[in-house]
């Protein structure tokens, strides 16, 4: 069974701790040992079906963290990140950079997923013209790096734009768990209301209403647990919260799109969140 790995050979580093890291949503994946300068990661292609960008984290023997940066050998000559697909060879010298950095100075042997990420000079992020987003798909229409990049975009577009532009990729692609939720959302979006009779469960899994009938001003705040700005704005919000909690014209509630629940307990368990 085919298997994706991850080896690294690096100079200059001593040995320490290396964290693979999902970026979106924001998690640990795996850790391993780095061993005069060796490390390896191995996963089942079953465990990751679709190929997500992650980044790696050096720990040195006090703790501290370090991003690896890596010279790409493409248009974009170097990032912090890659996808997660096949065999991945991090072989170079190190050099210790300001702000805990880690440059690697030879470009890594990636796959072509990455290789489209690591290409994208145009910025396909940034274009918002549907030909030039079709062109570019049917050039690499296996790329979950554009799935990914239309899937934070998605609200940009109209239901037929967007069907037209997912009818570019490969088929596996439009079948992929991301391809399916984005067609189901587009499918599903004008049908979805947020009105006095939408429910959400909470952490006993009861089902709350979310907007209060009667008041002024219904507050509704979304947040993730792996959302660094969203924690970041949480002591605010409280602030906030007891400030008017007594006042009958106003309601707050807070809605986590976490996929994960035990991340969301997590992140409740810390913020407090009243």
């Amino acid at each position: 069974m085919e298997s994706i790995k991850i080896e690294g050979k690096l100079e200059n580093l001593s040995d320490g701790k290396i964290e693979l890291l999902s970026i979106n949503p924001w998690y640990v994946i795996d850790s391993t040992y780095i061993r005069n300068g060796k490390f390896s990661f191995n996963f089942n292609n079953n465990e990751f079906p679709e190929p997500i960008i992650v980044k790696l984290v050096y720990y040195n023997t006090q703790g501290l963290p370090n991003l690896l940066i890596y010279e790409a050998n493409a248009r974009y000559k170097g990032g912090d990140s890659f996808m997660l697909e096949g065999k991945i060879n991090i072989i170079g010298k190190t050099l210790l950079m300001p702000n805990r950095f880690i440059v690697i100075k030879q470009p890594i042997l990636v796959g072509k997923q990455t290789q489209v990420m690591y290409d994208d000079s145009l910025g396909f992020s940034t274009i918002t013209k549907i030909g030039k987003l079709k062109k570019l798909i049917k050039q690499h229409p296996y790329s979950y790096y554009y799935l990914y990049e239309l899937k934070n975009r998605v609200a940009n577009f109209t239901n037929d734009q967007f069907l037209n532009l997912l009818s570019c990729f490969d088929e596996d692609v439009q079948e992929s768990k991301t391809g399916k939720e984005l067609k189901d959302y587009i499918e599903n979006r004008d049908t979805k209301k947020l009105d006095f009779e939408t429910t959400l469960v909470d952490r006993d899994d009861q089902r709350q209403v979310i907007l209060q009938q009667g008041v002024k001003l219904n507050m509704v705040i979304l947040w993730a647990s792996w959302c660094g700005p969203c924690r970041a704005e949480i002591p605010q919000l409280r602030k906030v919260f007891e400030t008017f909690s007594e006042n009958k014209d106003f309601s707050m509630v807070s809605v986590s799109v976490d996929e994960n629940k035990e991340n969301w307990y997590k992140a409740l368990d810390k913020e407090q969140m009243p």
